[in-house]
């Protein structure tokens, strides 16, 4: 047996889990695009010129999305399943997140967001339905927990990664590199 045999072979026995690590690099591209933004809040507002107002109504604006996203992530996820729904997730979500590099207002920042946040609302019912599916129910409570560190994980990532992009490339850089990491997973994860 050939090594390729043998990793098709592994793969194929262990396909749980490698389904939960790819749930667990979206969940972790999700709350890492999430913070970009947050990261990058201070020199935005100096460079765009907003305030905290403007800024707040943009965090309003990813969370009401979020929100309402959830209404119809659910049943897109259950009709469509999950490999297109969390692709479809994907792409929206990575697509928001490339045009905030394109923002030169605080009501663009806004309009970006609430996309980001309508595609990150297929996470979390993405990456549940995943492992009910794919996951032995005695498993499960193991493959939810290493799919939740994801997010934290991203959130751990965001400040030196966000930081690191914007000094050397400046603060569109962020946004570029998070969404085209976000197509790039997309395509994996199809």
């Amino acid at each position: 047996m050939n090594s390729w045999q043998y990793t098709r072979g592994w793969l194929r026995l262990h396909r749980r889990w490698v389904l939960v690590a790819l749930l667990y690099l979206v969940a972790a591209l999700n709350n890492l695009d999430r913070q970009v933004l947050s990261v990058l809040a201070p020199l935005l507002r100096s460079q765009l010129k907003f305030g905290f107002v403007e800024y707040s109504n943009v965090v309003a604006g990813f969370l009401l999305a979020y929100t309402l996203g959830y209404a119809f992530s659910g049943p897109i996820l259950d009709r469509w399943g999950v490999r297109w729904g969390l692709t479809f997730g994907l792409v929206l979500w990575s697509l928001a997140g490339l045009a905030h590099s394109f923002a030169t207002s605080w009501m663009m920042l806004l309009v970006c967001r609430f996309l980001l946040g309508l595609g990150e609302s297929f996470n979390s019912p993405g990456g549940l339905k995943a492992i009910a599916e794919w996951v032995p129910r005695k498993e499960r409570a193991l493959a939810s927990a290493i799919f939740s560190n994801g997010n934290v994980m991203g959130a751990m990532l965001a400040a030196p990664l966000v930081s690191l992009l914007a000094l050397s490339f400046g603060w569109r850089s962020a946004f570029v590199v998070t969404g085209l990491a976000g197509f790039a997973l997309a395509v994996v994860w199809w």
